[in-house]
């Protein structure tokens, strides 16, 4: 009998024991499905303060695990974004980079929603100072860490801060991995930034790579000739004329082009023919393509 008493005493513990585990999983379930709702909610154009404060109520429950909060505050955030509340929207991710201080998800979210929203709102000073915070604190989350450092290379350009646009850019084509447009514009970037700085040598190593077919094919037609004509100039700069030669003669070769840019490459290898001195004939060869 007292055997069977002690029996009867483990079952009705391990009971009470599952029954508090159970209890435990139907609240963090509770909280998954309200979310679920709520998004729902969010996006049909309901109650927005309604359903605002409901997901406050997720962001203070103690029962709501991190990820489950970063959720609440992710469809805060877009509901200020749809209602075309930038400010908002702002104040909830900082929000929620402080209640879930030392959460790296939380932080890396924060302030990749701050930087699109203040680039939106064209804010590129406060954008560039999230977007540093970003490339410093998460160096080691690629590919993230280095999209948002060409990003924040386009927000020092906007800025006019050439140098640091030209440093950041460069930094970012040694990090750039099977992504061609991203190389694309880390290379247009680090060439803008050294042209307006008069760095002819490092633009010219610049644009030998940007002016390559399979990186130049992302810049707009008009772009793609701006930046021809940009490279022959450093080149000129640097007294390189033999180079100047050989890139014309590839350039005269594009598709597609009017009839007077065509010319144009045309006259420049005539012009550095005859500074190297070359016979008439060949440059009035040229002269006459």
């Amino acid at each position: 009998m007292k055997f069977n008493l002690f029996n009867m005493l483990c079952f009705l513990a391990a009971l009470v024991l599952a029954s508090i585990d159970a209890s435990a999983q139907t609240e963090t379930e509770k909280i998954d499905k309200r979310l679920v709702k709520l998004s729902v909610d969010a996006r049909s154009g309901g109650k927005r303060e309604e359903v605002l404060k409901k997901l406050e109520t997720v962001m203070t429950n103690s029962a709501a695990t991190a990820q489950q909060k970063i959720s609440a505050f992710t469809i805060i955030i877009e509901a200020h974004v749809r209602d075309r509340h930038p400010a908002d929207a702002i104040a909830a991710a900082e929000r929620m980079d402080t209640l879930l201080s030392g959460n790296r998800q939380a932080r890396q979210l924060s302030l990749t929603y701050q930087v699109d929203l203040l680039a939106a709102g064209k804010q590129y000073s406060k954008a560039a100072e999230k977007a540093g915070l970003f490339v410093n604190e998460f160096p080691d989350v690629k590919p993230a860490s280095v999209q948002m450092r060409v990003r924040l290379a386009r927000f020092l350009c906007d800025t006019k801060s050439y140098a640091a646009c030209m440093e950041n850019a460069e930094k970012a084509l040694s990090q750039v991995e099977d992504n061609d447009e991203l190389m694309a514009e880390a290379l247009f970037l680090a060439s803008e930034g050294a042209f307006r700085t008069d760095k002819a040598e490092k633009d010219a190593g610049f644009l030998a790579n940007l002016t390559l077919p399979r990186y130049l094919e992302y810049r707009k037609a008009g772009e793609q000739t701006v930046m021809r004509q940009r490279y022959v100039s450093e080149l000129k700069k640097l007294g390189r004329l033999d180079e100047i030669i050989r890139f014309c003669g590839e350039a005269e070769k594009v598709e597609d082009q009017p009839a007077d840019v065509r010319q144009s490459w045309c006259r420049t290898i005539a012009e550095c023919l005859a500074e190297q001195g070359k016979s008439a004939g060949q440059v009035l060869g040229q002269c006459e393509k």
